[in-house]
């Protein structure tokens, strides 16, 4: 490619990126600046929050960046968003085959840092690139995750660049209450059967602290004609609550997502019902 033609190519893809429409979102409390080419489209999936998909009009096989808002994360007194990014980075991708393919980046939108990273894999045999970056807020962050092939990252780039940097904040939404301080706690469930063959004790314990780390330890035990079986389970990691969605990351790398809310000082969870612990 000749130095005008680079000239060109580049002065095309700075018009595409600066060429805009802006889309308020007030659900996730942010005003979207549109690609021209582009378009917006506010998605909510069963048990997922709601999200703002920015991509490409009619691009066949590219994909582009989804914005959505998830509740502040509990981190301890005087932590930068430098040093928790690359450890949130690694929860947004857990369980994508995937590798980062450079440092974290951080820059300012509307006055506070934001953290962005890229990641490289494949999927079906094309190599991808995962795009992540982070927002920090007073009460939640916004996430912006993205993807694409390899081959059209030079263009995706500069454009979903353009929409993370052009981020401006309506009015933040409140973060549904007793998002840490209901949850936070010990919660107990104690089953019992008995029948005329046989019998079956099961407890369970789930630990969330306000640091956003949990614990789990459950033991059942059955019994029959005199015999006996116990089987006890345990594992910890980190939570997040989402409006009534708790994600489960443990240290293992399996991600488990359950409804959960507080009921009457009850925590239905998955469906079973706790009672804190002690009671």
């Amino acid at each position: 490619m000749s130095a005008r033609s680079l000239a060109l190519w580049l002065a095309c893809v700075s018009a595409v990126a600066g060429a805009q429409v802006r889309k308020d979102v007030p659900e996730l409390g942010l005003s979207v600046p549109v690609p021209k080419g582009w378009q917006g489209t506010l998605e909510q999936d069963p048990g997922e929050p709601q999200s703002f998909a920015v991509q490409p009009v009619g691009a066949d096989g590219v994909a582009g960046v989804a914005l959505v808002r998830q509740p502040a994360p509990v981190l301890p007194e005087g932590t930068t968003l430098r040093q928790a990014f690359s450890q949130m980075a690694l929860e947004l991708t857990a369980g994508a085959p995937v590798k980062p393919a450079g440092p974290p980046e951080f820059f300012k939108v509307e006055g506070r840092e934001a953290g962005r990273q890229y990641f490289r894999g494949e999927q079906d045999g094309a190599p991808m690139e995962l795009h992540v970056a982070l927002w920090p807020g007073a009460e939640s962050w916004v996430a912006a995750v993205g993807a694409w092939k390899v081959s059209d990252a030079a263009r995706m780039r500069p454009a979903v660049d353009g929409v993370v940097k052009g981020l401006k904040t309506l009015k933040e939404p409140a973060v549904a209450p007793g998002r840490t301080g209901a949850l936070a706690g010990c919660w107990n469930e104690v089953y019992r059967s008995t029948g005329g063959v046989g019998s079956g004790y099961r407890e369970a314990t789930y630990t969330f602290s306000a640091d956003g780390r949990y614990s789990h330890r459950s033991m059942a035990t059955v019994g029959a004609g005199g015999m006996s079986t116990t089987s006890q389970d345990s594992d910890e990691g980190r939570w997040t609550l989402t409006g009534e969605t708790l994600q489960l990351q443990s240290e293992g790398g399996e991600t488990v997502k359950l409804s959960a809310s507080v009921k009457g000082g009850l925590l239905v969870l998955g469906g079973r019902r706790y009672v804190p612990c002690g009671r």
